[in-house]
């Protein structure tokens, strides 16, 4: 029972997820109107997310008084073993 379930849930996202991805691959390959335009909202969230994590890194690392609003320094806290 546990293993069809693991299966069932493993297999299902999987092959719907393949499935999607190459079909806007497919549409997003063929030239039409405005395919730039379409084509940020897909693929802008990547390059955002990267910088907003390295700034917010760079502005914890940096900020005492966000290191002192965790009570904590940053650099130690991530440098610290578990």
């Amino acid at each position: 029972m546990v293993l069809r379930n693991t299966v069932i849930l493993v297999a299902i996202p999987l092959f719907l997820t393949i499935s999607l991805g190459v079909f806007i691959a497919v549409v997003f390959n063929d030239a039409f109107p405005g395919r730039w335009l379409t084509r940020l909202p897909v693929v802008g969230p990547f390059f955002v997310m990267t910088v907003v994590s390295a700034l917010g890194l760079a502005f914890t690392a940096i900020s005492p008084r966000i290191a002192k609003f965790f009570e904590t320094n940053a650099l130690t806290w991530m440098t610290a073993p578990a």
